[in-house]
């Protein structure tokens, strides 16, 4: 695998956890899931094309490792647990406020 496809496997599975947690929210909220899904499809359709040009290998077939990537990182995405609120620290007994 060369650099460039290393770019776009990479690419694509951020892509995929960005918008899986844009996906759980709107479930979560009863929104519209095509909102979240589309960009990701149009993201992930290009680095398909791009990862099928520049695969150099013999059987070239590497382009299924972008794609899997990619529908990998959108289901990590919405099931990864979302913290709803961030944890404050708690205070700390019989030590004296500075």
């Amino acid at each position: 695998m060369t650099f460039p496809l290393l770019l776009c496997v990479l690419s694509a599975l951020s892509a995929g956890l960005y918008f899986g947690r844009g996906f759980a929210g709107a479930h979560r909220r009863g929104q519209n899931l095509l909102r979240p899904v589309l960009p990701h499809l149009a993201l992930s359709a290009v680095l398909v094309a791009l990862s099928v040009l520049l695969d150099g290998s013999e059987l070239g077939l590497l382009w299924m490792a972008v794609a899997t990537a990619s529908l990998l990182g959108l289901a990590l995405g919405a099931l990864l647990p979302h913290p709803l609120v961030a944890a404050a620290p708690a205070p700390r007994q019989g030590v004296p406020a500075t």
